[in-house]
């Protein structure tokens, strides 16, 4: 049978190495928590960069063309748009656009008949217009993003965001207005709360689940807001999680076996008669 002094140190043992198992798992998922959130702030404002740089050379290339004092749709116009064309790094094409109609561009020349455009998805506070995945684009094959103003017209190149089309596993991002009501190009599956919910997207050392985003560019009407999925230690790997509690009721089981030890050291007969020999 154990002695009293025996069962009152295991049940010490096993009280305090289940208390730092519990504890191991909420430092764990500190460390976790700020991980995760430095990463997915990183993800999120490297898809904002990418959505304002195709912006902002849209926006030059447009003051550019405005800037040329040849004709539009001329020859000596559509040499000019071509070199632009040609130097862009987000556009695919440039063009010129009359009475809601795109009448030439530098990769297709002059139209005849002129393209009619649907109205813009979007207008935005500095007069540009929008179209979001605009079909059959002079040919019937293409899809693509156009953006005009000042009769100018841009057309963002389908490679602009190809190494954020497959995010990484967890992942994914919305491009989008300042309103939430249009997006501009959506990575991965993310459902878009509404206006008055953005503030509810708050996360803390202890969100498990899902861990959102939300930045906004300060010169264009962008934002990004992100989200990761699977957050928190409960979603990491068993053997992570194993390891985690062994370590922590390791922790616990050591020293409380060594305070153990050190307080019946000091009650011993030894120790007493030192002390006392010490006290006088």
């Amino acid at each position: 049978m154990l002695s009293s002094n025996n069962a009152g140190l295991w049940f010490r043992l096993i009280i305090f190495m289940l208390l730092s198992a519990v504890l191991a798992l909420f430092i764990g998922q500190s460390f976790i928590a700020q991980s995760e959130q430095k990463r997915l702030v990183s993800y999120t404002q490297e898809v904002l960069a990418q959505g304002v740089a195709v912006a902002q050379e849209s926006r030059d290339t447009m003051q550019r063309i405005l800037l040329l004092g040849n004709v539009p749709c001329s020859d000596a116009n559509l040499r000019e748009l071509r070199l632009l064309s040609f130097y862009a790094l987000n556009l695919r094409d440039v063009g010129r656009i009359e009475n809601d109609r795109l009448i030439c561009s530098a990769g297709w020349g002059r139209l005849n008949p002129p393209i009619p455009l649907l109205p813009p998805d979007l207008t935005t506070s500095t007069g540009t217009q929008l179209w979001t995945a605009m079909e059959r684009l002079v040919d019937p094959r293409i899809t693509a993003d156009i953006a005009s103003n000042g009769g100018v017209a841009t057309i963002t190149a389908s490679a602009a965001f190809r190494r954020y089309s497959q995010p990484p596993q967890g992942y994914s991002a919305t491009l989008i207005n300042k309103n939430l009501d249009h997006p501009y190009q959506t990575f991965g599956s993310l459902t878009l709360p509404h206006k008055e919910d953005l503030s509810r997207l708050k996360n803390g050392w202890l969100t498990m689940g899902t861990r959102h985003f939300f930045t906004c560019s300060n010169s264009f009407d962008i934002c990004v807001l992100a989200q990761f999925e699977d957050a928190g230690v409960i979603y990491r790997p068993w053997y992570v999680i194993a390891g985690i509690i062994l370590m922590g009721a390791a922790l616990g089981g050591s020293f409380t076996l060594c305070y153990s030890l050190y307080r019946e050291k000091r009650r011993s007969l030894p120790c007493q008669l030192e002390r006392a020999l010490k006290n006088d």
